[in-house]
């Protein structure tokens, strides 16, 4: 989170129909290691061990000083950094982790699991609270608690057709709740703050006011078939939120809207001249920072400014 760390994850994907290239039968054993380097030097500063098949997803404490590594072989492990120690490894029997979610206080973790699970771990007590399991068994491919741990939302799908997004609620300890399911959404963005949800998928790009529980306005329209892979970030300060929208008809590809109103503040388009956008990073100052590629494996970074005028 301060910027100062990476971590650097591999190994071979147990969804080969979901990897393009298509993936080896074999892959390199040291692509299968979990790595910290050192941002400014460039140093590996430490292997973590416990894994010998690939690594699924990776998420960073808020205070950077833990770091929690999910594998195909069906355990998430959280260990100390930069130390490397590990402080603690939980089980998810024959399933595989997809993605991870930290609470802003670090004490607990929610992992999400190849077919459709969602748990969430009380990191101090080792105790494990099981909130979800979908019925179609689809991948979780997105987690994020709110500020004060108290929302979980989680995006879940592999296709429009059964794309879905939820929220949970806590209301006392170790109960939740959902309070909301969005059916067709496969992105979805949660404001720093917490009053906004940026929501991506079957229906556009939509801007959502979380005190109030309503759409606040549909920021990129729906066009059939497009848009599906777009990409959404809000600054720190929640003031704006950057969309991506990816080959939407008559859109520009960069926009850059006010979170309170939805109404476009700047946009630019053709900056990336056809690389599709894999991450993208928006400050408060409406710079923004794009990681792109093309299926050749071609890498490109992307540093523009959106406003009044859009400078690349």
């Amino acid at each position: 989170p301060d910027g100062n760390h990476v971590m650097t994850v591999g190994g071979l994907d147990r969804r080969p129909l979901l990897t393009f290239p298509a993936a080896p039968k074999k892959d390199d054993p040291s692509a299968r290691e979990a790595m910290l380097w050192e941002v400014s030097t460039g140093k590996c500063l430490t292997k973590f061990v416990g894994s010998d098949k690939s690594v699924g997803c990776v998420a960073f404490a808020a205070d950077g000083n833990a770091v929690a590594i999910g594998d195909w072989q069906g355990t998430v492990r959280v260990f100390e950094v930069p130390s490397g120690k590990l402080t603690t490894s939980l089980p998810l029997g024959d399933d595989a982790a997809t993605t991870l979610a930290f609470s802003r206080d670090s004490t607990t973790l929610a992992v999400g699991s190849l077919n459709g699970g969602v748990a969430i771990w009380d990191l101090v007590n080792r105790k494990e609270t099981k909130i979800h399991q979908s019925a179609i068994k689809k991948p979780i491919s997105f987690l994020q608690f709110d500020q004060f741990g108290k929302t979980l939302y989680a995006t879940e799908g592999d296709w429009p057709s059964n794309d879905v997004a939820w929220r949970w609620s806590r209301k006392e300890a170790g109960k939740w709740t959902q309070t909301r399911e969005w059916k067709q959404v496969n992105r979805l963005a949660v404001s720093p703050n917490g009053t906004r949800l940026a929501l991506s998928g079957w229906n556009g790009v939509v801007l959502w006011d979380e005190t109030e529980d309503r759409e606040i306005a549909r920021i990129v329209p729906r066009v059939s078939g497009d848009g599906l892979d777009s990409q959404l970030a809000f600054a720190p300060d929640s003031k704006t939120i950057l969309v991506h929208a990816h080959r939407v008809g008559g859109q520009p590809e960069y926009a850059l809207f006010n979170a309170d109103s939805g109404a476009r503040i700047g946009a630019a388009d053709n900056l990336l001249s056809g690389y599709d956008a894999a991450v993208i990073h928006l400050d408060n100052a409406g710079r923004i920072t794009v990681i792109g590629g093309d299926r050749d494996r071609m890498r490109v970074v992307l540093h523009a400014t959106l406003g009044k005028t859009a400078l690349s």
